[in-house]
């Protein structure tokens, strides 16, 4: 029997859905290692969490990210990000890939940050575009906005929403991508230490906490560790600081156990101040 038009939509809406969820693990070694627990973080990879972080990134900066599931062969992302600071503010450039020729996904996207006052204000567009071998292609523009604001110089809160917009993969049930909100706040006790709480809600799933820490131990070695509740999760990473090249290497491990062990390795280079 001949897959209708319908069947096929269908088919290809749930394989979505279901391979999508895997990728939905953010980009950039340091902020995964502290378990994504990033309202409130402020560097290169923040137009891909927060994008309200981008805004206080003092570099023009480049930087290169590349995260593999042990065991699972096509479920590697490769991603890079750009941030480009402005005369007010700065932008960030970001490009992903997840998957291989069998299914994949892409994402564009473009994020600008502001200071008004105590508060950074950011927004991100991005483009998705997904694709399955057999069901061709669905692209999607994703809207996401987020602040973070200053209390004192050690307590922080940020909020950001991804896919304000709810993006409509399919008519069948109304399948859209998931829109995620998250709220958080992070203590800094001491210039080395910061320790990130996060709450994240799918809008259609139950809430989850995210907490991460980070402990410079030196000015060019920094350890960081952190753990999410549903579904358990834990996390730990290091940064490595190169002053001569000022650049910075990345490394973190996800463990959960529907999927087993995660690796995720990020560089980055600065190329020059914000004037």
């Amino acid at each position: 029997m001949p897959v209708t038009l319908t069947k096929a939509s269908l088919l290809f809406s749930l394989i979505i859905c279901y391979l999508s969820s895997y990728s939905q693990t953010k980009v950039g070694a340091p902020n995964e290692a502290i378990g994504n627990a990033t309202s409130t973080t402020s560097n290169l990879w923040s137009a891909w969490h927060n994008p309200a972080g981008i805004s206080s990134h003092q570099q023009l900066s480049l930087g290169i990210s590349y995260r593999t599931v042990q065991g699972l062969e096509g479920f590697n992302t490769a991603s890079l990000a750009v941030a480009l600071p402005a005369k007010i503010g700065a932008f960030g450039v970001g490009v992903s890939r997840f998957g291989d020729q069998l299914y994949n996904e892409q994402q564009v996207s473009l994020s600008y940050g502001s200071k008004f006052g105590i508060t950074d204000l950011g927004i991100r567009l991005a483009y998705h575009q997904y694709h399955f071998e057999g069901f061709g292609n669905k692209g999607l523009p994703i809207i996401s906005f987020g602040g973070i604001t200053t209390i004192t110089s050690e307590f922080f809160i940020g909020a950001f929403i991804e896919n304000i917009n709810q993006a409509k993969i399919s008519d069948f049930q109304d399948e859209r991508i998931p829109t995620i909100m998250q709220v958080g706040i992070s203590y800094h006790p001491l210039e080395s230490i910061a320790l990130n709480v996060d709450i994240q809600k799918d809008v259609e799933f139950e809430a989850t906490v995210l907490v991460g820490v980070s402990y410079a131990i030196i000015d060019n070695l920094t350890i960081n560790t952190g753990f999410n509740t549903t579904p358990a999760k834990q996390f730990f990473g290091l940064d490595l600081k190169a002053n001569n090249i000022k650049g910075k290497l990345s490394y973190a491990v996800a463990n959960q156990r529907a999927l087993g062990f995660s690796h995720q390795l990020s560089i980055q280079y600065d190329l020059k101040n914000k004037k």
